[in-house]
């Protein structure tokens, strides 16, 4: 995770305390919440160092920009 090289394989580390797998470290997560024309991304990838890791990192972006360390999460409840 956040080695800069690869996108780590899902699924072989431990869920956390809500029984979720992977949330940090796999893409930055786009979100709904605008700034100004740009959106809002969280998370941090597996492009970046372990310091971006974490719920609170940010990151902003126009909507019709792609990059191959930014995504979205489906949740299946």
């Amino acid at each position: 995770m956040g080695t800069g090289k690869t996108m780590p394989t899902p699924g072989p580390r431990l869920a956390n305390a809500w029984d979720l797998y992977d949330m940090h470290g796999n893409v930055w997560e786009w979100t709904s919440t605008c700034k100004g024309d740009e959106y809002i991304l969280c998370g941090g990838s597996w492009y970046n160092k372990a310091n971006w890791l974490t719920s609170t990192a940010r990151n902003i972006s126009y909507p019709n920009f792609c990059n191959n360390n930014w995504g979205f999460r489906i949740i299946r409840l």
